[in-house]
């Protein structure tokens, strides 16, 4: 089976990943900052959710260089 992949997909996923590392770095900063106060939810969990997104993303990237690499291969 093999599918195909959108021309947009590999803008989406860099986009995907700074958008991630920027959310890391906000939540670090506001970790770092408010570190005395005490919340439930703080923004702080955007730093999690920027993680998740920046490795998703980033690995997407990584697996579709491979898979485009072996395209090329008879």
């Amino acid at each position: 089976m093999q599918t195909t992949t959108h021309p947009y997909t590999k803008s989406a996923h860099i986009a995907a990943v700074v958008i991630g590392v920027g959310g890391i770095a906000f939540g670090l900063y506001w970790g770092i900052s408010h570190a005395g106060e005490p919340e439930i939810f703080s923004p702080t969990l955007i730093g999690y959710v920027g993680a998740a997104l920046a490795l998703n993303s980033g690995w997407r990237l990584v697996a579709d260089r491979g898979r485009s690499r072996r395209r090329g291969r008879p």
